[in-house]
C-alpha cells in the first residue's frame, strides 16, 4: 500500500480533516454573520438550521415573542448550507409597512415570494394571482377577478346561495336532534367548514360539492346506504383534493428540490401530491370545457348563470355585455379572454382562499358574541331595525349593506383573531426601510397580530370593543389588515363580509346560541392561517317551549 493510500484510508486522518472542515465552516459562518453589513436585531442563527430552534408550532405566538424581545423589525434565518443568504425580515409596525403595502401596482414589492422552483413545478408562478411573479399576467388576472367578485349580479347570487345553504344545514341539524329540547351540542367549526365549501363551490362553478350532505351522512347512522352513492364519493374526493392542493403549494414552496429528491418520505409525498394536482387539473379542465360548450350552445339572448366560472369564461367575449366597448386601442389587459389554464388556476385560488378564512371568522364571531352579550344585543337590535321581527323576512344584498354594527363586529373579531397571521412581500429592487438598506429579492414578513395588537395604534388592544369602529375613530393606515393590504389586498373582501353578515342574521334572529364550555378558549391551530379546530355549541329556537 502506498503512502497516499495509507493517508487516504486512515480513519484518524479522515476524522481530523473532517473536524477541521467543520470548525472552518462554523468559523466562517459566524465571521460572516457578525461582520455582516446592515445588521438587524434578531436571534443568532446556527449553521445549517438557521433559527429553526426558536420556532414554535404557533407561528403567531413565535413572531410575537420575537417582537417583544427584538422590537418591531427583526431578522430570522432559514436553514440551509448558506443560511445567511436565506433570511426573512419580520415587521410588526404599521408605519414600516407603507412601502410594502403600497396601493400602486408598480411598487417595489410586487411579489409574495422569491423565485421558487417548487411553485414553478406547481405551475403557479405565471398564472393566477397568489404566487404569480409575472406582473403583466398578475395585473390581468387581478383586473378580471375584481370585475367578477365585485359584480352586483354575483354578490346578489351569493346572498341567495347563503340563505339556501343555511336552510339545508338547518334541516340536517333538525334530523340530528340538535334543535330539540335536550339541547344537543355539536362542533360548529366542522359544520361551517362544510357550509363554506358548498358555498364557494356553488359560487365558483354553479355545481354542488355536497359537503354538507356528506358530513350529515357520516353523523346520521340511519342512512348509511347514502354513503355508497358514487356521485357523493366523487364530490367528496374533489373537496379533499382541493384541500390537498393547498398542502401541495406549501410543500413545494418550502421544501427544497434536494430534500424532495433525496429523502424517501419527501420523494413519496412529492409523487402523491403531484398525482393529486394532475387529477384536479383534469377534473377542472373537464368542468371548464363542459361549461364552454353550454355557453356556446346557449341562445344569444339567454341569460347565463352568474357563477365565477361562467363569468371568467365569458369576459372579453361576445357574451360579455361590456365587450362591445372594447376597441383596438384598448390595453391588452382589457381586451383578451382568459385561457383555460388561467381560469383553472383562478378557480383553485378562489376555492382555496375562500373556504377556511370565512368559516373560521364566523366561528370567532360566535365565540365573542357568546362572551359579550351586550354586543350581541346591540347586533340583534340593528338586525331587527333593518329586517323586522319576522324571522322569515327576505334578506337582500341592499339591506345587508346597511348593517354597520355587524360590520364593526367583524372588524373587531378579525383584529383580535385574524384568520391570516402573516403577509409575504419580496423586494424587486434594493430599498430602504426603517433606516436599513435591503438588496433586491429580500423576503419580508408582515406580522398581522403584532400590528393589530400594537399599543401605538389601539387603545386597550386586548379589549373586545366593536364600538371603536363606529364613531369615526381614525384608524392608522395599515393598522387593520384583516383582508391584507396594498396592491394585493384580498379581492374577496366584499363577498366575505356579505356572507358573514348574512350568516349572523340567519343564525341569531332565529336561535339562541351558547358555548358548551364558556371557560375554555378558542381551540385553533396557527400557521399562516389560524384554523378553528373546535367550537362546541348548543342552540335552540327562540321562544320555544
Amino acid at each position: 500500500m502506498t503512502v497516499i493510500e495509507e493517508f487516504t484510508f486512515d480513519t484518524s486522518n479522515f476524522l481530523f480533516f473532517f473536524l477541521i472542515f467543520i470548525l472552518t465552516y462554523i468559523t466562517q459562518f459566524y465571521l460572516r454573520y457578525f461582520s455582516r453589513q446592515n445588521p438587524i436585531p434578531g436571534p443568532i442563527p446556527f449553521p445549517l438550521i438557521g433559527n429553526f430552534e426558536t420556532y414554535r408550532p404557533n407561528s403567531s405566538q413565535w413572531a410575537n415573542e420575537l417582537q417583544k424581545k427584538y422590537g418591531d423589525i427583526f431578522e430570522v434565518y432559514l436553514g440551509g448550507l448558506f443560511s445567511l443568504n436565506n433570511k426573512q425580515i419580520w415587521i410588526s409596525n404599521a408605519n414600516l409597512t407603507n412601502k410594502l403595502l403600497s396601493s400602486h401596482s408598480n411598487n417595489n414589492f410586487p411579489y409574495r415570494t422569491t423565485e421558487n422552483e417548487g411553485l414553478d413545478k406547481m405551475d403557479m408562478t405565471s398564472k393566477g394571482i397568489v404566487f404569480n411573479r409575472n406582473i403583466n399576467s398578475w395585473a390581468y388576472n387581478r383586473k378580471i377577478l375584481s370585475q367578477v367578485l365585485m359584480a352586483p349580479k354575483f354578490l346578489k347570487k351569493a346572498v341567495k346561495n347563503t340563505k339556501e345553504l343555511f336552510c339545508e344545514m338547518e334541516k340536517y341539524w333538525e334530523k340530528l336532534g340538535y334543535l330539540n329540547e335536550q339541547e344537543n351540542d355539536f362542533n360548529l367549526a366542522s359544520w361551517m367548514t362544510r357550509f363554506m365549501t358548498d358555498s364557494v363551490f356553488n359560487l365558483t362553478t354553479n355545481t354542488n360539492s355536497h359537503a354538507l350532505l356528506n358530513y350529515f351522512n357520516t353523523l346520521n347512522k340511519d342512512e348509511e346506504e347514502i354513503n355508497n352513492n358514487h356521485l357523493l364519493k366523487e364530490s367528496e374526493k374533489f373537496v379533499n383534493y382541493i384541500r390537498l392542493h393547498f398542502v401541495a403549494c406549501i410543500f413545494f414552496k418550502d421544501t427544497p428540490k434536494l430534500l424532495r429528491t433525496i429523502l424517501p418520505t419527501n420523494r413519496r409525498k412529492s409523487k402523491e401530491l403531484l398525482e393529486v394536482v394532475a387529477w384536479l387539473n383534469n377534473k377542472v379542465l373537464e368542468l371548464i370545457r363542459e361549461r364552454k360548450k353550454e355557453i356556446e350552445n346557449a341562445e344569444p339572448d339567454e341569460e347565463l348563470s352568474a357563477d365565477m366560472l361562467t363569468l371568467l369564461l365569458t369576459i372579453n367575449t361576445n357574451r360579455d355585455p361590456k365587450y362591445a366597448k372594447a376597441t383596438v386601442d384598448d390595453d391588452l389587459i382589457n381586451a383578451r379572454p382568459m385561457s383555460e389554464d388561467e381560469v383553472r388556476e383562478n378557480v383553485y385560488e378562489i376555492m382555496g382562499g375562500g373556504i377556511d378564512t370565512t368559516a373560521n371568522t364566523f366561528c370567532y364571531v360566535v365565540y365573542y358574541l357568546t362572551h359579550y352579550p351586550e354586543v350581541k344585543q346591540k347586533m340583534l337590535q340593528e338586525i331587527e331595525k333593518i329586517f323586522g321581527k319576522d324571522t322569515n323576512c327576505e334578506i337582500t344584498y341592499e339591506d345587508i349593506n346597511k348593517l354597520n354594527y355587524c360590520g364593526a363586529i367583524i372588524k373587531e373579531v378579525s383584529r383580535l383573531m385574524p384568520t391570516v397571521s402573516v403577509l409575504f412581500r419580496v423586494s424587486a429592487k434594493p430599498d430602504e426601510i426603517a433606516g436599513y438598506k435591503f438588496p433586491a429579492n429580500t423576503q419580508f414578513m408582515i406580522n398581522i397580530p403584532g400590528i393589530q395588537m400594537h399599543t401605538s395604534y389601539w387603545k386597550h388592544p386586548e379589549k373586545f370593543d366593536p364600538d371603536r369602529f363606529m364613531y369615526n375613530e381614525q384608524i392608522p393606515k395599515n393598522a387593520l389588515l384583516y383582508f391584507g393590504g396594498g396592491a394585493r389586498v384580498c379581492m374577496g373582501k366584499q363577498l366575505a363580509i356579505l356572507q358573514l353578515k348574512a350568516l349572523m342574521i340567519l343564525l341569531y334572529r332565529k336561535y339562541d346560541v351558547e358555548l358548551v364550555d364558556m371557560s375554555g378558549g378558542i381551540k385553533y391551530t396557527s400557521t399562516v392561517v389560524n384554523h378553528c379546530e373546535e367550537l362546541p355549541v348548543k342552540i335552540k329556537v327562540k321562544n320555544s317551549v
